[in-house]
């Protein structure tokens, strides 16, 4: 689990990048939205239930996936969430 102070950095790291991030894939996925789901899983401390329940049935998979690395990232597991933003920052 992570601490209080890894994850407000985190969010921090998130809400910075946010405004800097393509806003939509070439697929037409939103990437603010998917930011804004992995804000609202590290603020609320989202459980995998909870994230399934909140996005499962929202005709975007998108954000149940960037939710779920989220969680992932809160365990223990993965990379930070905002690692995999770097690339679609606009230059």
């Amino acid at each position: 689990m992570r601490t209080n102070k890894q994850v407000n950095d985190e969010m921090s790291r998130l809400l910075l990048m946010k405004p800097k991030v393509r806003n939509r894939s070439a697929f037409g996925d939103d990437h603010h939205m998917a930011i804004d789901a992995q804000l609202i899983v590290l603020r609320d401390q989202m459980s995998e239930d909870d994230i399934y329940n909140t996005w499962i049935g929202n005709d975007e998979m998108y954000l149940l996936e960037n939710a779920l690395e989220a969680r992932k990232w809160l365990d223990g597991e993965g990379d930070k969430p905002s690692k995999d933003w770097k690339d679609l920052v606009l230059k």
